[in-house]
């Protein structure tokens, strides 16, 4: 194992991220462990995302109950 530091800009490192992540075998280490996660940039994305997870939860539930067939 190697230990790499990578520097991306920030329009490109979503999709950098993502590419390194689908081959599996990459490890992350968070730089940023003394910063509060509630002032990253990303947070308020992570936020609309468990949003539309609660949601979509909701819904799901609801067919349930009510017997709806989701293909």
């Amino acid at each position: 194992m190697k230990l790499y530091q990578l520097t991306v800009p920030k329009d490109d490192a979503q999709t950098v991220m993502n590419e390194f992540g689908d081959i599996g075998m990459s490890h992350f280490i968070d730089l940023n462990h003394d910063v509060s996660p509630f002032s990253l940039p990303y947070t308020s994305s992570v936020k609309a995302c468990e949003a539309s997870e609660r949601q979509l939860n909701y819904l799901f539930q609801e067919c349930k109950k009510h017997n709806v067939r989701i293909n």
